[in-house]
C-alpha cells in the first residue's frame, strides 16, 4: 500500500471513528401533544418544559404534556432568552425592555434587574452565568460583559470585535447559556462560539441556521437543516442523524427522550444516543 493510500486508509478509519450514523440511531415516538404559540423553550433535568409565546407568557408543564403553570408579565412583550435548565429558577430576558425577570420553580417572580440607564449600552442578549451573576453582549462597543447582580458593575469585559464580522447585518444572536467551564453563544450565520468561563474566546463550532441549541451530560447538540447533530466536548466526536418527523424547528433532549418541537405541537420520542 503506497503512503498516499495509507493516509486516506488512517483518515478512513477515524472519521469512521468519530461519527455515528443514522443507522446506529433508533427512534420511536411516544406520545405528542399542543401547546400554545411556541416562541421560546428550556428543558430541566427533571423533564419539565417552560415556554414562552410572542407575547412574553411564559408557561410550564410537565413531561407528559400536563400544563402545570403560567406567568403572566404585568407589560407584554416577546422573551428574547428563556432559560429554566437549572431546576430552581426560570431566567427570562426581554431585549425590548432591556430588563431581566427571574422566576421561581413555581413561576413566581422573585427579582426583576433593569439595565435602563446603566453604565454600558443596548443589551443584544444575555443569560446567566454559574456563579448568578450575568453574561451580556453590550452592543455599544460589541463586547461579552460579566456583570455583578449584587454590586452592579461589570466584573468582565472582553472585546469581540476580532470574533465577529464587522458589519452588525451579518449577525444575529440566537441562543446564549454558560455550560460546566465554558459560555455559549450561537448566532444564526456563523454557528456557535466558545468562550472560557473568563469570557475569552476559545473556539467556534461552524454551523448554518442555529437558532437553539443545548446540552445533555458532555453533548452539545442543534439542528442544522432538519439534521440533527451532537458533539461530546471532551473528544470531538460527532453523532448525526436525520429526523424522523419533519417540519420541527428544535429539539431538547435529555437521556433517553426527544422533545420535537414545532409551532403549537411538542412530539416525545424515545431515542439511544447517548450511551
Amino acid at each position: 500500500m503506497g503512503r498516499i493510500h495509507k493516509i486516506l486508509y488512517i483518515l478512513t478509519l477515524v472519521i469512521c471513528a468519530l461519527t455515528k450514523t443514522n443507522a446506529q440511531i433508533t427512534w420511536e415516538e411516544l406520545y405528542s401533544f399542543e401547546t400554545g404559540p411556541i416562541d421560546k423553550i428550556s428543558l430541566d433535568t427533571q423533564g419539565n418544559l417552560y415556554l414562552s409565546d410572542n407575547l412574553g407568557i411564559t408557561s410550564k408543564y410537565d413531561s407528559l404534556g400536563n400544563k402545570l403553570l403560567l406567568f403572566s408579565p404585568p407589560i407584554q412583550s416577546r422573551v428574547s432568552l428563556l432559560d429554566g435548565s437549572r431546576n430552581v429558577n426560570v431566567f427570562l430576558f426581554y431585549k425590548n425592555f432591556q430588563e431581566v425577570r427571574i422566576l421561581n420553580r413555581f413561576l413566581t417572580e422573585i427579582s426583576r434587574i433593569s439595565f435602563i440607564n446603566s453604565t454600558f449600552g443596548s443589551i443584544m442578549i444575555c443569560t446567566p452565568s454559574l456563579d448568578n451573576n450575568i453574561w451580556l453582549i453590550d452592543e455599544s462597543d460589541l463586547s461579552l460583559k460579566k456583570y455583578s447582580t449584587q454590586f452592579k458593575q461589570i466584573l468582565i469585559t472582553n472585546s469581540l470585535l476580532f470574533t465577529l464580522p464587522p458589519n452588525k447585518k451579518d449577525y444575529q444572536f440566537t441562543h446564549f447559556i454558560e455550560y460546566n467551564t465554558n459560555v455559549y453563544l450561537s448566532d444564526l450565520n456563523q454557528g456557535i462560539f466558545v468562550f472560557d468561563n473568563l469570557g475569552n474566546y476559545k473556539s467556534q463550532i461552524q454551523a448554518n441556521g442555529i437558532s437553539h441549541f443545548g446540552f445533555y451530560d458532555n453533548y452539545i447538540y442543534y439542528l442544522e437543516d432538519q439534521e440533527l447533530k451532537i458533539i461530546h466536548l471532551p473528544t470531538g466526536q460527532l453523532i448525526q442523524s436525520t429526523l424522523p418527523l419533519s417540519g420541527s424547528k428544535r429539539i431538547l433532549l435529555n437521556a433517553k427522550k426527544a422533545f420535537l418541537i414545532s409551532d403549537h405541537t411538542i412530539r416525545v420520542l424515545q431515542h439511544n444516543i447517548f450511551p
